[in-house]
């Protein structure tokens, strides 16, 4: 037996699982709120506390520790630690590793705001599309570092290279190590890499005035960096030569762990936001769409939805306020989104004209309520017509993408594990039947097949066919 002990960082929510890498086995997952958003700040702004988060990410690796404890046959063959989180995000570190900022997360506006707009200026200077995958977009590091140097307090310590940007996944791996890294995967989704040469793109860091000596290393995805520091080591019991592995972008993370890593296969991920790859080897950029490494020399071709089931949950917040409000009585979240679930079933599939539809607005995309009238304003109807728009913005990337063939469809996330409209709709759109990853926490479990296989506890060839692994025993939320 090896173990694995891998950590997702989610906007939402945080987890860490065990995963017996000899028999591809999750063995016990842990999972908590992530309650480190930045409270009052400037409409259009979204920040976390990276210290808070990296006090979650510590009390579920002891928990989550201690679960293994309880078999010593386990605990003792903890070999690894592996990172994946959300993407786009950047905060600034001083040469200690420590914080000097927040997390500007990857939901964060502040570049399209009045005059500081500047996305119009760098989103494609001189073609970087199609070297770097992406048009730089608001909440991509890229052009989140550029807006800290130009219009906020950090400009005197970005201009005299007394920080160095990182990733959250990056973070947290520096505060378990001691060694700051990035990785191709969380590079790219800054909008700054040049995914064919897997290097900086020194143009597009001269058009947003970037210093080279502000980014970090970049080193293979999942690969050991350094081994844990001693303190965490004795605190946790751990061995001393505990290897703490370069962080990966949970798009990526989701891929690998339904083991779609092979040209042909589509993954549909709806969690805070929503996601389509499409898996692939060809460095084809679309606009609308993007191209991100994923591993082996192999890219995924994706679209990302505006909000994918944070549009599902932000209406559920609305019920709920209705309720309260008129009523004085309060109703749980979770049950105005059970009792959605029911009405969105039982409205009628067209929902008697009632649309959640896209409103293209340059090259970005917002998206609006339409048709309504007085005999289908109804919750029902609004449910499922969020669902159905959820759903069409995704085919609409397949569109774009060119209906490439697909010879396997898997879905996953919670909004699709806690909602079946989800997957019937899709069924509906793709004419084909999705297979659901079976797994709690798909990106932590991809972060660590990928860990375990550079690792050498499996084969490479696990990452490339194989049936995605569902064997949890124990999940705790904390």
């Amino acid at each position: 037996m090896q173990i694995i002990l891998a950590v997702d960082i989610g906007t939402t929510s945080i987890c860490v699982l065990a995963m017996d890498a000899v028999e591809a086995r999750i063995l016990v997952c842990r999972s908590a709120s992530n309650d480190s958003n930045i409270s009052q700040l400037v409409p259009g702004r979204h920040e976390q506390s990276p210290v808070a988060i990296q006090r979650i990410v510590e009390m579920l690796l002891e928990q989550v520790i201690g679960d293994l404890r309880v078999h010593p046959s386990r605990y003792k063959y903890i070999r690894g630690i592996a990172v994946t989180g959300q993407m786009h995000g950047v905060l600034l570190l001083d040469k200690h590793l420590q914080p000097v900022s927040n997390l500007v997360t990857w939901q964060d506006q502040r570049t399209l705001s009045g005059s500081e707009a500047v996305l119009e200026q760098f989103a494609d200077a001189a073609g970087s599309a199609g070297r770097c995958g992406c048009l730089l977009k608001p909440g991509y590091g890229g052009l989140t570092l550029h807006w800290l140097g130009k219009k906020n307090d950090y400009a005197a310590l970005i201009r005299k290279g007394e920080v160095t940007m990182a990733g959250v996944t990056d973070f947290v791996v520096a505060q378990l190590c001691g060694k700051l890294v990035t990785d191709p995967t969380m590079a790219a989704s800054w909008g700054i890499l040049n995914i064919g040469s897997s290097a900086w793109d020194e143009q597009r860091l001269d058009s947003l005035q970037i210093p080279l000596e502000l980014l970090p290393q970049i080193c293979d995805s999942a690969t050991p960096v350094a081994t844990l520091l001693p303190g965490h080591a004795v605190r946790w019991g751990l061995s001393d030569n505990v290897q703490v592995c370069t962080g990966l972008g949970d798009n990526q993370a989701t891929v690998i762990a339904t083991g779609s890593v092979l040209p042909g296969n589509c993954v549909i991920n709806i969690g805070t936001g929503a996601q389509i790859s499409l898996t692939g080897n060809q460095l084809s950029y679309k606009r609308g769409l993007e191209i991100r490494p994923l591993v082996q020399g192999s890219f995924i071709q994706v679209g990302s939805s505006l909000c994918g089931g944070w549009a599902y949950a932000n209406l559920a917040k609305f019920f709920q306020s209705v309720v309260t409000q008129l009523t004085g009585t309060g109703i749980s979240l979770e049950g105005v989104l059970n009792r959605m679930n029911v009405l969105a079933q039982n409205a009628a599939p067209d929902t008697d004209g009632l649309t959640y539809n896209l409103v293209h607005v340059k090259d970005n995309y917002k998206t609006a309520y339409e048709g309504i009238n007085t005999r289908n304003f109804t919750p029902g109807n609004l449910s499922r017509a969020t669902v159905d728009g959820i759903i069409r913005e995704l085919y609409y990337f397949y569109e774009l993408a060119g209906y490439p063939e697909i010879s396997r469809l898997f879905i996953g996330g919670n909004a699709v594990k806690f909602n079946s409209l989800f997957s019937e709709t899709i069924v509906s759109m793709w004419k084909m039947t999705p297979v659901l990853t079976g797994l709690d926490e798909e990106a932590a479990a991809g972060a660590a097949y990928l860990a375990a296989v550079n690792m050498s506890m499996m084969s490479d060839s696990y990452l490339l066919s194989r049936k995605p692994a569902h064997d949890s025993l124990e999940k705790t939320v904390s």
